[in-house]
């Protein structure tokens, strides 16, 4: 059950930190996208 909590916090995680992370990444790696 606490598996479930930890993909759940994850994945918010993923919404709200990873948008920056992607556009950064975008700069470097524009082709994975």
């Amino acid at each position: 059950r606490w598996l479930y909590f930890l993909s759940l916090m994850s994945g918010m995680l993923l919404q709200t930190e990873c948008r920056d992370f992607r556009e950064s990444i975008l700069g470097v790696m524009p082709h994975h996208w």
